[in-house]
């Protein structure tokens, strides 16, 4: 499996929320490692936790502040990731921390995550929040 590296072209113009993306790379990069050789889930999913917390607040701050048109929309994309990623920690809790299926769906979540909310939703703001 090849593994995820930041690219320039990831970039929203906003250095704080690109160090952010960066770290759901690493966390891409980690549970392939997991599947490859095993490892703990349990940081990953924690650090998975951090990174919604933390990122989706400041980015809605910045949108907010900004007075960013789609930030309902974009919002309600947020919402439905956590709502997945508790499904997600639910499914942890009861099927352990081993589990092969989980690891790869949360894998593949991120990386659509990555392809079709970073790179296209996210892509729509660059230039407008003011880095």
């Amino acid at each position: 499996m090849s593994e995820f590296t930041w690219q320039d072209s990831y970039s929203v113009g906003v250095p704080e929320l690109d160090d952010q993306h960066k770290v759901l790379i690493d966390l891409i990069n980690q549970l392939e490692t997991i599947e490859q050789d095993g490892g703990d889930m349990r940081a990953v999913m924690s650090k998975l936790d951090w990174y919604v917390k933390t990122h989706f607040s400041l980015e809605e701050d910045m949108m907010e502040t900004a007075g960013y048109a789609d930030l309902a929309d974009h919002a309600a994309e947020h919402w439905e990731f956590e709502a997945w990623l508790k499904a997600a920690q639910s499914h942890m809790a009861t099927a352990g921390i081993g589990n092969d299926i989980l690891v790869q769906t949360v894998r593949e979540r991120l990386k659509s995550w990555l392809k079709n909310h970073i790179l296209v939703s996210d892509m729509a703001y660059k230039g407008k929040l003011g880095a």
